[in-house]
């Protein structure tokens, strides 16, 4: 989704120092809860039952930008989806949200109903025309993971997570916790994940403590995705999440990439 209308979506009062944050919050949080518990009375979506809902459960970020994880309940689109949305704001109000989820929550031939054929699918998502306003610290991280993954270095990607860190995979439906397991999966996987070899950012939100990075990579069948971190006081990851479409892969190959993380 990308903003076309930004003053509709949010606004928030100037507030001086860290209660800017709490702010913004809560703003999305109730612009979210008003625009959905309305159901189509606003003309929004007037298909939308009153009994649907779409509530972020983590926001990481700043008043500058944030990674949003969220949920949609089946009333909205037909299935439960989970994205994760790249939001930049600017003097209190949303300039551009970009949403990234598995479209094979849909179900592989729902989802074939729906897709945008590739030709046609946007290249560009306007990530220029809101520019890099991320903390210099998320920057740099990000900017380190990506350069590690895409290269194939798995010893030093995990070096930036913090010893008990968890990362998940939420299109593979996969959870590693530990800095060891990590290095172990990675080693193995880099290879096949459309975040690994290959990999480049397209643009990164948040602040020093919480963002992430929406990434592309043209060698893979899912060719975009968005990842989500939260840093410690140190800048090291201690959680990330990452979501892309599964659907554009085989069972096949979601299985292998899924068997990379059992131990040897």
């Amino acid at each position: 989704m990308l903003a076309d209308q930004p003053e509709r979506l949010l606004a928030v009062a100037p507030v001086q120092g860290v209660d800017q944050l709490a702010v913004q919050h809560e703003a999305l949080r109730d612009v979210l809860a008003q625009r959905l518990s309305a159901g189509g009375q606003d003309g929004l979506m007037p298909t939308w039952p009153a009994t649907s809902a779409s509530y972020p459960t983590r926001i990481l970020g700043d008043a500058s930008s944030a990674l949003v994880c969220f949920t949609d309940t089946p009333e909205l689109f037909g299935h439960e989806i989970r994205p994760l949305g790249a939001v930049n704001f600017r003097n209190g109000k949303i300039t551009r949200w970009t949403d990234y989820w598995d479209g094979r929550a849909f179900t592989v031939a729902g989802i074939e109903q729906e897709r945008t054929p590739a030709d046609r699918f946007p290249t560009d998502f306007e990530e220029a025309a809101v520019g890099e306003t991320a903390s210099p610290v998320m920057r740099s991280t990000v900017r380190r993971l990506s350069h590690a993954l895409g290269t194939g270095d798995a010893a030093q990607a995990t070096s930036l997570f913090h010893p008990d860190a968890v990362f998940e995979d939420q299109a593979l439906h996969l959870s590693i916790t530990g800095r060891i397991s990590l290095e172990a999966f990675l080693t193995s996987a880099l290879g096949l994940l459309p975040y690994g070899r290959g990999a480049t950012v397209r643009h990164t939100v948040g602040s020093r403590s919480g963002g992430g990075y929406e990434w592309v990579n043209a060698s893979s069948a899912a060719p975009r995705g968005n990842t989500a971190l939260s840093l410690d006081a140190a800048g090291l990851i201690t959680r990330l999440t990452t979501v892309w479409d599964s659907s554009l892969w085989s069972v096949d190959a979601i299985g292998r990439a899924q068997a990379a993380g059992i131990l040897r």
